[in-house]
């Protein structure tokens, strides 16, 4: 899985994009995916701006799985449903 196949399973199930950011600009109390000297990193940015940092992956695979995996729970405890990666 790449980021743009992730980007398009958020979108085709309705994911609120204030969840997520792939570019590090996330508007806060968002997951962000993103590719940082050589490595692929999940980050938490809170609502006050503050960077915490959840997971760094060497193939872009494992960090889409892995931000699948986040965002799913999110929808889960937030919409109280899941998402699919079969769209």
């Amino acid at each position: 899985m790449n980021v743009q196949d992730l980007e398009r399973i958020f979108k085709d199930s309705q994911v609120p994009q204030r969840y997520y950011s792939f570019d590090g600009a996330g508007g806060g109390d968002c997951l962000s995916l993103e590719f940082i000297d050589g490595s692929w990193t999940i980050s938490y940015y809170s609502e006050r701006g503050t960077r915490r940092q959840e997971g760094t992956f060497t193939s872009e695979d494992e960090a889409c799985y892995s931000m699948f995996e986040l965002i799913n729970r999110t929808m889960q405890e937030e919409a109280g449903r899941k998402i699919s990666l079969q769209v």
